[in-house]
Protein backbone atom coordinates (compact mmCIF):
# COMPACT_ATOMS: atom_id res chain seq x y z
CA UNK A 1 0.00 0.00 0.00
CA UNK A 2 2.85 2.50 0.66
CA UNK A 3 4.50 1.43 -2.50
CA UNK A 4 1.31 2.57 -4.20
CA UNK A 5 1.00 6.01 -2.33
CA UNK A 6 4.53 6.59 -3.51
CA UNK A 7 4.05 6.11 -6.81
CA UNK A 8 0.49 8.41 -7.20
CA UNK A 9 2.27 11.33 -5.35
CA UNK A 10 5.60 10.67 -8.17
CA UNK A 11 2.72 10.24 -10.83
CA UNK A 12 0.86 13.65 -9.52
CA UNK A 13 4.23 15.90 -8.61
CA UNK A 14 5.84 14.84 -11.67
CA UNK A 15 2.99 15.66 -13.99
CA UNK A 16 2.48 19.16 -12.39
CA UNK A 17 6.03 19.57 -12.55
CA UNK A 18 6.28 19.14 -16.31
CA UNK A 19 3.94 22.09 -17.04
CA UNK A 20 5.65 24.65 -19.61
CA UNK A 21 9.07 23.15 -18.83
CA UNK A 22 9.70 22.85 -22.36
CA UNK A 23 10.22 25.49 -25.13
CA UNK A 24 7.33 24.00 -26.89
CA UNK A 25 5.10 24.66 -24.12
CA UNK A 26 5.42 28.02 -24.05
CA UNK A 27 5.76 28.28 -27.71
CA UNK A 28 2.37 26.91 -27.68
CA UNK A 29 0.39 29.93 -25.95
CA UNK A 30 2.03 32.14 -29.20
CA UNK A 31 1.49 30.23 -31.86
CA UNK A 32 -1.43 28.50 -31.55
CA UNK A 33 -3.05 32.25 -31.39
CA UNK A 34 -0.53 34.24 -33.23
CA UNK A 35 -1.84 31.37 -36.54
CA UNK A 36 -5.18 32.27 -36.22
CA UNK A 37 -5.82 35.74 -35.79
CA UNK A 38 -5.48 38.43 -38.36
CA UNK A 39 -4.59 41.35 -35.59
CA UNK A 40 -2.39 39.23 -34.17
CA UNK A 41 1.48 40.33 -34.41
CA UNK A 42 4.19 38.14 -33.08
CA UNK A 43 8.05 38.68 -32.78
CA UNK A 44 10.89 36.66 -32.10
CA UNK A 45 14.42 37.62 -31.40
CA UNK A 46 17.29 35.38 -30.74
CA UNK A 47 20.85 34.29 -31.21
CA UNK A 48 23.75 37.70 -33.00
CA UNK A 49 20.40 39.76 -32.77
CA UNK A 50 20.56 39.74 -28.97
CA UNK A 51 24.37 39.82 -29.03
CA UNK A 52 25.67 41.86 -26.28
CA UNK A 53 22.15 41.75 -23.96
CA UNK A 54 22.02 39.29 -21.40
CA UNK A 55 18.72 38.34 -23.32
CA UNK A 56 19.11 34.90 -25.11
CA UNK A 57 15.85 34.51 -26.33
CA UNK A 58 12.84 36.77 -27.05
CA UNK A 59 9.41 36.35 -27.53
CA UNK A 60 6.46 38.12 -27.87
CA UNK A 61 2.66 38.02 -28.73
CA UNK A 62 0.37 41.07 -29.66
CA UNK A 63 -3.36 40.78 -30.48
CA UNK A 64 -5.20 43.75 -31.28
CA UNK A 65 -9.26 44.00 -31.15
CA UNK A 66 -9.97 40.27 -29.95
CA UNK A 67 -11.29 40.54 -26.29
CA UNK A 68 -12.49 37.06 -26.64
CA UNK A 69 -8.91 35.76 -26.98
CA UNK A 70 -8.22 37.24 -23.52
CA UNK A 71 -9.51 34.81 -21.54
CA UNK A 72 -8.00 31.77 -23.13
CA UNK A 73 -4.65 32.89 -23.00
CA UNK A 74 -4.98 34.28 -19.50
CA UNK A 75 -5.64 30.90 -18.93
CA UNK A 76 -2.56 29.01 -20.66
CA UNK A 77 -0.44 31.42 -19.19
CA UNK A 78 -1.50 30.99 -15.89
CA UNK A 79 -1.17 27.15 -16.67
CA UNK A 80 2.21 27.16 -17.47
CA UNK A 81 2.78 29.50 -14.22
CA UNK A 82 1.57 26.94 -12.09
CA UNK A 83 5.60 25.65 -11.19
CA UNK A 84 6.14 29.69 -11.20
CA UNK A 85 9.14 30.42 -8.37
CA UNK A 86 8.33 34.08 -8.81
CA UNK A 87 4.47 35.90 -9.42
CA UNK A 88 3.09 39.12 -9.33
CA UNK A 89 -0.99 39.17 -10.86
CA UNK A 90 -2.91 41.86 -11.03
CA UNK A 91 -7.07 41.24 -11.38
CA UNK A 92 -9.44 43.67 -12.55
CA UNK A 93 -13.19 42.32 -11.71
CA UNK A 94 -11.70 38.76 -11.16
CA UNK A 95 -9.66 38.59 -14.51
CA UNK A 96 -6.35 38.79 -15.06
CA UNK A 97 -5.10 42.16 -16.27
CA UNK A 98 -1.10 41.71 -15.65
CA UNK A 99 1.09 39.24 -14.79
CA UNK A 100 4.43 38.69 -14.19
CA UNK A 101 5.39 35.35 -13.57
CA UNK A 102 9.20 33.90 -12.70
CA UNK A 103 9.52 30.11 -14.35
CA UNK A 104 11.81 27.55 -13.02
CA UNK A 105 15.40 27.53 -14.92
CA UNK A 106 15.76 24.48 -17.42
CA UNK A 107 17.98 21.69 -16.58
CA UNK A 108 21.88 22.90 -16.15
CA UNK A 109 20.56 26.16 -17.79
CA UNK A 110 21.87 29.42 -15.83
CA UNK A 111 19.24 31.63 -17.25
CA UNK A 112 16.22 33.27 -15.53
CA UNK A 113 12.96 32.69 -17.92
CA UNK A 114 10.16 35.04 -17.73
CA UNK A 115 6.56 35.09 -18.50
CA UNK A 116 4.28 38.29 -18.79
CA UNK A 117 0.90 38.87 -19.71
CA UNK A 118 -1.36 41.95 -20.22
CA UNK A 119 -4.88 42.44 -21.21
CA UNK A 120 -5.67 45.72 -21.89
CA UNK A 121 -9.28 45.20 -22.60
CA UNK A 122 -10.02 45.49 -19.01
CA UNK A 123 -9.17 49.23 -19.03
CA UNK A 124 -10.65 50.60 -22.00
CA UNK A 125 -7.62 49.41 -24.20
CA UNK A 126 -7.82 46.77 -27.14
CA UNK A 127 -4.44 44.91 -26.74
CA UNK A 128 -3.43 41.62 -24.87
CA UNK A 129 0.31 41.05 -24.99
CA UNK A 130 2.13 38.30 -24.09
CA UNK A 131 5.80 38.00 -23.34
CA UNK A 132 8.41 35.48 -22.81
CA UNK A 133 12.00 36.15 -22.24
CA UNK A 134 14.83 33.89 -21.42
CA UNK A 135 18.00 36.05 -19.96
CA UNK A 136 20.45 36.34 -17.14
CA UNK A 137 19.73 38.84 -14.57
CA UNK A 138 16.76 39.09 -11.96
CA UNK A 139 13.50 40.87 -12.27
CA UNK A 140 14.46 44.57 -11.03
CA UNK A 141 17.05 44.72 -14.51
CA UNK A 142 14.21 42.92 -16.35
CA UNK A 143 11.51 45.39 -15.16
CA UNK A 144 14.01 48.54 -15.95
CA UNK A 145 15.03 47.04 -19.69
CA UNK A 146 11.23 46.90 -20.20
Amino acid sequence: MKHLIVILNLIIFGAATAICQTQADIDRIFTSHARQDDNAKEIIISGDALKGTDIKSYHSLVITGSPAEAETIADEVKRCATNAIGREVERIGGNVYFAKYTLPSTAGDKYNRYLLFLNTHLKGGNTIKVIYIVKKGDLDKLNNQL
